[in-house]
């Protein structure tokens, strides 16, 4: 007993356990703090990123209202404080185009509106060039622009515009009702299809009635363009909007802040009309709470957004920025980098921990490989040594009992194999001799309905067409006796047509398979209209009610007449199974449940399938009818030729009925059959 226990020690699944174990327990380790690491530094990165450019931004918007506001009161005192003579034109038209070149970029145009409604100023153009601008009585109240000459006079004529009355535009207004310089409310440029915000200074004499209004004027698109100079680098989406209306300002994404929905009327876009729900939220919350940063989880991405306020006189504006987490490649991948080579180091000491352990383990599990190795070869005498007692030694044990009772059987077992190898053959030889009996009888059975069906329709088609030449009174006035008889006639031949198609269509399938379909694109409800229609005399012959619904479907990749067949076939089954004044329904739409394809459904109310014959229906030759003695009757090859066309096409066919409460057939046709590449 002492010496089994000296030999067990310690099993291998402990040895195992442990080790893997120590590997995990490093892995977790590294991984963790990596991952901690990472998670604080891109933290960090990003607060500062969007600070940052939040601060630039407000820096950049304080920079062209102070300099446009400073320049704007300069102007005002020097035109108040008739330092300026505007009477003067040449020292007028000087004066403008010498002060819009004071007036950084963004500024669009600098002008002075008269209460009498003269109008005066100067522009830049799309060329960055400045122009003069003119609106007087000489003019006929039309604003005329020129292009400046070497002296900052009026040079040559550029262009006339329409009738403009500086009075009536909210900027001039609001300057003239708070009477002191304001920034207006945001308004429809008239000329450019742009949004603008000017800076307005009510120009008033000694007396204190009011002279004029002079304005500094700027598109808001040149906020766009810097909010997109400063993010270019940074993937960073920046929305400004006026806080109160949540409208846009201006933004970086290149769209559009309103929309246009006659020549001057237009409606402001609001930030929930936006794309980014992560941002709409966040202007929410902060409507909400006044909270200013937000980490939002999107379903791809994690999105830092910040909101900053910029309010001045006549301002009141919400500067958003977002930053997705993960244009942070460079740090992640560092991280990454990082965690690959601890990952490495702690294999290699898992490794080497391993290799310790499982030197002493390896020995006797070698030893036994090569037993079994020559026990493979035919040396059936070789058994293995066991060293310990533990699970490998149990194992080298139980090899060695198995080897001897192998030892013993195989002896006696070579000349069993043999016996039985002739018996096996002997049955091969018969069953392959059967199958190949049952594929002759089969092929001569297709090719005897072929060529029957292909030699009737012939004389079908003749009978047919004279029992029409009658019926249309070719060749004389029938009287109702007669007409009823021709009606039997070519009722009779369709049938009999019907059935030589069906049995032709079978035999064609049957032996050619998917590659006998004419493949194209087919309207299912176009063709289920035309076979409704083509059946209507045979259902009022019937005194049976025919109630379709058929909706616009897809289109299907199918063999069209096929499909008709199908139809066709599904209408005369339910012809055949119904009473006298019976309701057919016939129903075709689109589906897309499993996927995209038609629905064609056939319901009546007649006799029923019972639940042992529904599987046998579509059997060749299996009539219903016959079954339950039924005074209809067909060829008992229509269902049959439904399925096999159904599945020529990658569709399924289900019927749903109890006895003597009618049957439903429900035929799926998928709009793009996975064919093989040869039927393609």
């Amino acid at each position: 007993m002492g010496e089994e226990m000296g030999k067990r020690r310690i099993s291998l699944r402990s040895t195992m356990i442990i080790s893997y174990m120590l590997m995990i327990i490093t892995f977790s380790t590294i991984i963790c703090l990596v991952f901690l690491s990472w998670r604080v530094s891109a933290k960090n990165i990003i607060t500062k990123i969007v600070e940052d450019s939040s601060e630039e931004i407000i820096y950049k918007i304080e920079r062209i209202f102070q300099a446009s506001l400073a320049r704007n009161n300069a102007n005002h005192s020097l035109i108040e404080n008739k330092m300026v003579d505007l009477e003067d034109k040449k020292k007028r038209e000087m004066f403008f185009a010498g002060g819009i070149k004071l007036y950084d970029e963004e500024v669009y145009s600098f002008s002075y509106g008269t209460e009498n409604g003269e109008y005066y100023g100067a522009r830049r153009n799309e060329k960055n060039k400045i122009e003069i601008m003119e609106n007087n009585a000489d003019t006929n109240g039309k604003t005329r622009y020129y292009a400046t000459a070497t002296d900052l006079t009026a040079g040559e004529f550029i262009i006339e515009t329409e009738k403009f009355d500086c009075r009536t535009r909210d900027w001039y207004k609001i300057a003239k009702e708070k009477g002191k310089t304001v920034v207006s409310p945001i308004y429809k440029h008239y000329e450019m299809d742009d949004l603008a915000i000017s800076i307005a200074s009510p120009i008033v004499n000694r007396n204190g009635a009011l002279q004029g209004v002079m304005g500094t004027h700027i598109p808001l698109s040149n906020i766009d363009n810097h909010l997109k100079e400063i993010v270019k680098d940074k993937r960073t989406a920046v929305y400004i909007v006026e806080k109160g209306s949540g409208e846009l300002v201006a933004n970086s994404m290149g769209r559009s802040n309103f929309k246009t929905l006659d020549k001057d009327i237009i409606k402001r876009v609001t930030i929930e009309e936006i794309d980014n729900k992560s941002i709409r939220e966040a202007f929410q919350a902060n409507k909400k709470n006044s909270e200013t940063n937000f980490i939002i989880e999107t379903e791809n991405d994690i999105l830092h957004i910040k909101l900053a306020e910029y309010k001045t006189e006549g301002l009141d504006w919400l500067i958003i920025t977002a930053i997705p987490e993960s244009q942070f490649t460079v740090e992640i991948m560092r991280s990454v980098h990082f965690l690959i080579f601890l990952a490495i180091l702690a294999l290699i000491i898992s490794l080497l921990i391993y290799w310790k352990s499982s030197a002493k383990i390896l020995e006797p599990i070698n030893n036994l490989i090569n037993a079994t190795e020559k026990f493979s070869r035919g040396d059936f005498l070789q058994r293995t040594v066991v060293f310990k007692n533990d699970e490998i030694g149990k194992l080298l044990t139980a090899f060695n009992k198995m080897a001897e009772e192998l030892y013993i059987l195989i002896n006696g077992l070579e000349e069993r194999v043999k016996k039985r190898t002739i018996d096996l053959e002997k049955t091969n030889l018969e069953l392959n001799a059967a199958k190949l009996k049952a594929d002759n009888s089969s092929q001569a059975k297709s090719e005897f309905l072929a060529f029957m069906s292909h030699d009737m329709k012939t004389p079908l088609t003749i009978i047919s067409a004279y029992g029409q030449e009658l019926k249309d009174e070719k060749i004389g006035e029938l009287n109702p006796d007669q007409a009823e008889r021709v009606d039997n006639i070519l009722y009779a031949s369709n049938q009999l047509t019907s059935i030589v198609e069906n049995l032709l269509d079978f035999s064609k399938l049957e032996a050619e398979g998917k590659s006998s379909l004419l493949l194209g694109e087919v309207d299912v409800s176009v063709l289920a209209a035309e076979v409704a229609n083509g059946m209507s005399s045979i259902y009022l012959r019937k005194n049976l009610r025919m109630i379709t619904s058929i909706a616009d479907t897809n289109l299907i990749i199918a063999d069209r007449r096929m499909v008709k067949c199908v139809m066709q076939n599904l209408l005369n089954n339910a012809i055949k199974c119904s009473n006298y004044g019976d309701k057919v329904h016939f129903n075709v739409a689109s589906t897309y449940e499993p996927v995209e394809g038609v629905l064609i459904e056939v319901a009546d109310y007649g006799i029923g399938i019972p639940k042992n014959m529904q599987e046998l229906i579509f059997n060749p030759f299996f009539q219903v009818n016959v079954a339950l003695q039924h005074e209809q009757s067909g060829s008992g090859l229509g269902l049959a030729v439904v399925k096999k066309i159904v599945e020529a096409h990658c569709g399924k066919i289900t019927v749903i009925s109890d006895e003597g409460r009618g049957a439903k057939f429900i035929v799926f046709l998928p709009s793009y059959p996975e064919f093989d590449d040869a039927v393609l």
